[in-house]
């Protein structure tokens, strides 16, 4: 979806189905998660959000928003989305109590919505779920309510740094990312893959190892493979990781801001 890191696009909608189509052969998720940038961007994200549940590939889904969009949001998107992920930044001058005040008349209408995390301490009534969920994994949760987590390292780490991230980070079990015939472990690989390409940079690792290509004949035995490997990923050697990563105050990136983190 439309993302400040990325030069303007839209992600497009045969090339979604055909993915979400083979990945459903192989693999069955809770909650498809829609993000971006700002994945209400999209003009066609209602036809998004459906089609993982129309399938079978999801029970739910899920959208990261910054909810300005949810304000004009149409019907469609709200008969068709499950869990509302809203991102809280205050330094951005935004009215979000008139968002808060637009979603709580939308759960009222459409009972299934569910507000599933809030960035901002005092918005925890809103949230359910996060937290327990980080716990029921066996991870050992750094969550600070109204920051977010500093992923991007600037440094390169040693190998035994990079395992270390990887054991400790929850994002490894229950955070993939599918993009164009790929699935990833974990979006941070596609992310820096894309970035590195776009900039016209070498890469400094292979980011791609960290990924299966969906319709390779082995597709089944290299995706159970991945899953559940227990060594380091190409992306921890450029990541903080979750679990060890620090706090700090949410805020929207600037473009300077996004090219440190190559």
């Amino acid at each position: 979806m439309a993302s400040p890191y990325f030069q303007p696009s839209y992600s497009d909608f045969e090339t979604f189905k055909r993915d979400c189509d083979k990945l459903s052969e192989f693999y069955k998720l809770y909650a498809a998660r829609f993000t971006g940038g700002e994945a209400l961007l999209h003009p066609d994200i209602a036809k998004f959000i459906r089609y993982p549940k129309e399938i079978g590939l999801a029970e739910k889904n899920c959208v990261i928003t910054n909810g300005i969009s949810l304000l004009s949001a149409k019907d469609d998107f709200w008969e068709a989305v499950d869990y509302i992920h809203l991102s809280v930044y205050d330094d951005t001058g935004i009215n979000y109590q008139k968002i808060f005040d637009k979603i709580d008349e939308k759960i009222n209408q459409y009972p299934h919505i569910e507000m599933l995390e809030v960035t901002k301490p005092e918005v925890i009534r809103k949230l359910a779920g996060y937290k327990a969920d980080v716990e029921s994994k066996g991870a050992e949760v750094n969550l600070t309510f109204g920051t977010f987590k500093k992923l991007y390292s600037t440094t390169v780490k040693s190998d035994e740094e990079a395992q270390n991230i990887y054991d400790k980070c929850w994002m490894k079990d229950s955070t993939f990312a599918v993009h164009e015939g790929k699935f990833y472990k974990c979006p941070i690989s596609l992310i820096k893959s894309k970035l590195y390409r776009q900039e016209n940079l070498s890469m400094p690792f292979d980011f791609d190892s960290d990924a299966v290509d969906l319709f390779d004949v082995n597709a089944q035995e290299n995706l159970d493979r991945l899953l559940n490997s227990t060594n380091f990923l190409q992306a921890c050697k450029t990541c903080n990781g979750y679990n060890t990563a620090i706090d700090e105050p949410q805020s929207q990136l600037k473009v300077i801001d996004i090219k440190d983190v190559l």
